[in-house]
């Protein structure tokens, strides 16, 4: 690398040589693959608290704010993915056979906080 940038300043490399499109390259791949591995990181932080984006941003603003949609990380990984025997349908852009059963509408709600009627 020290090499390369010395080189590259004293005007013997080339702006099209191999070896700075090699360093480019590098460099820009890191950068893309650090802000990718963020964004994956910060989903999984969603689905396992099972937050929306925006029910993210409105947490961020109330410190009491209560999400009575998680239910646990296994069984909210299980609302979004699906059951753990339908892994396959995880990996491609097909609904499972439990998401088709669901009707979009209601959701299961975290027991600590439904009020009993």
């Amino acid at each position: 690398m020290e090499r390369t940038t010395t080189l590259y300043f004293f005007g013997k490399l080339g702006l099209l040589s191999p070896h700075l499109q090699i360093v480019s390259v590098f460099f820009g791949s890191t950068c893309l693959g650090l802000a990718l591995a963020c964004f994956w990181m910060m989903h999984l932080y969603f689905t396992a608290c099972n937050f929306s984006t925006l029910e993210y941003c409105e947490k961020r603003d109330d410190p009491d704010y209560i999400n009575y949609f998680n239910v646990g990380i296994l069984r909210n990984f299980q609302e979004i993915f699906g059951s753990f025997r339908e892994i396959p349908y995880w990996f491609v852009p097909l609904h499972s056979p439990s998401f088709r059963k669901r009707d979009g509408k209601t959701f299961p709600l975290n027991i600590k906080y439904v009020k009993a009627d």
